[in-house]
């Protein structure tokens, strides 16, 4: 049984040659070329993927806290000095 179509779902395919060790596929309805097993995305690499996400965004609020808590601390400097 060869594997649906990438594109069009179809499960009409043929075998169309190896690519990197894998079986490539060819769609006899929309004539897309593809591997089977092609999920490119697993559950470490779905894990992975999610932490360095986290770990981004945390990172980009500490710098904006901080950024801003420093731009409030400038302004208010400068309304002290303006004011005396």
């Amino acid at each position: 049984m060869s594997p649906a179509c990438k594109k069009c779902g179809s499960g009409e395919s043929v075998k169309n040659g190896i690519v990197k060790g894998k079986q490539r596929y060819r769609c006899r309805k929309c004539g897309c070329n593809f591997r089977a097993g092609d999920g490119r995305t697993n559950e470490r690499v779905a894990a992975k993927k999610a932490m360095c996400i986290l770990l981004y965004s945390m990172a980009k609020g500490s710098y904006q806290v901080a950024f801003s808590n420093t731009l409030n601390a400038k302004r208010q400097n400068e309304h002290d000095v303006a004011s005396k």
